[in-house]
């Protein structure tokens, strides 16, 4: 039963047009459930959401490549030899290998651009190694350097809803696909 209850709640997720009342994931499953549902598994209700206009998106673009394109954001040729490192050990399967290249760089002292490459990679990382919480954790540290182009971001929110969502972690799921959604510029 709780697979169908997870392929339920996403595709309602999916179809975020129409507002949905709070209701439990049990009885938006099965509406004649013989179990009582706990008050955690109540969704959290789905406002009418307003997207990010283009002309917003294409500002918040603008600003970003900016910061890219200055001297003050590149990539040093140090911490580039340490991202290909953990990209080979990616393509190898040696997670732990990579996690281990890219823990001996110091974020702190580094630029936002290249903390959101080591974090991307780190997700990846996790991905691979099917530690979900990792990812996400990465995923959204990435989102939140905000510095990589947007189609990027709004790929990584998007990865993060599908994680919680395999991880039936539905609050979040929710919340993760609504964030997602705000951002898309094109959620078909």
């Amino acid at each position: 039963m709780t697979s169908r209850k997870g392929l339920g709640l996403l595709l309602a997720l999916l179809l975020l047009l129409a507002p949905l009342s709070t209701r439990t994931a049990r009885a938006a499953d099965d509406a004649s459930a013989s179990e009582p549902a706990s008050a955690d598994e109540e969704l959290p209700e789905l406002a009418v959401l307003h997207k990010i206009s283009q002309e917003q998106l294409d500002e918040i673009e603008t600003v970003r490549k900016a910061k890219r394109s200055s001297n003050q954001f590149q990539v040093s040729p140090r911490v580039n030899r340490y991202l290909q490192a953990a990209i080979e050990a990616f393509h190898e399967g040696a997670f732990e290998k990579g996690h281990e290249l890219l823990g001996r760089l110091k974020v702190d002292r580094m630029n936002p651009l290249e903390r959101a490459q080591v974090y991307k990679l780190q997700a990846y990382m996790d991905y691979g190694a099917t530690n979900y919480d990792g990812a996400i954790e990465y995923f959204k540290k990435v989102v939140a350097e905000d510095i990589l182009p947007l189609k990027d971001d709004i790929g990584f929110r998007y990865s993060i809803a599908q994680l919680l969502g395999a991880q039936q972690k539905w609050k979040e799921c929710v919340a993760a696909w609504k964030e997602w959604y705000v951002w898309a510029t094109d959620p078909q």
